[in-house]
């Protein structure tokens, strides 16, 4: 179905036209209030303006991390020995003997291990 043209110009003039009314009835509701006003209240110190809220900072991005492979073999629940992503045969080797020796079941996988800036 073919939707209905808007014409944003009259829109525009109708939305302008609400906002002058709105904006002297606030003026005329300001005078009656400042004519009773003053008549009681002579000495009395004028209204402060509202401060307009103080804008928040955003906040920083944190800078990423930069992190390097390793191949670590591990047990149930410790990283017993680490190796270069380059020498994951020397770890599955490790991890086969520990295997063969002790009873805890030992496997490789991956580690993303943070690099310290010096």
């Amino acid at each position: 179905m073919a939707r209905k043209i808007l014409n944003r110009k009259a829109l525009r003039d109708e939305a302008d036209a609400a906002e002058e009314a709105a904006m002297v009835d606030e003026n005329e509701e300001l005078e009656e209030d400042s004519e009773d006003g003053d008549s009681e209240e002579e000495g009395s110190k004028p209204k402060k303006k509202a401060k307009a809220a103080k804008r928040k900072s955003k906040a920083k991005e944190p800078t990423p991390t930069r992190v390097k492979l390793c191949w670590g073999v591990y047990n149930a629940n410790k990283r017993v020995a680490l190796y270069e992503f380059n020498q994951r045969k020397h770890a599955e080797a490790k991890a086969a003997e520990l295997n063969a020796k002790g009873k805890a079941e030992h496997y490789v996988r991956k580690d993303k291990i943070p690099i310290t800036e010096a």
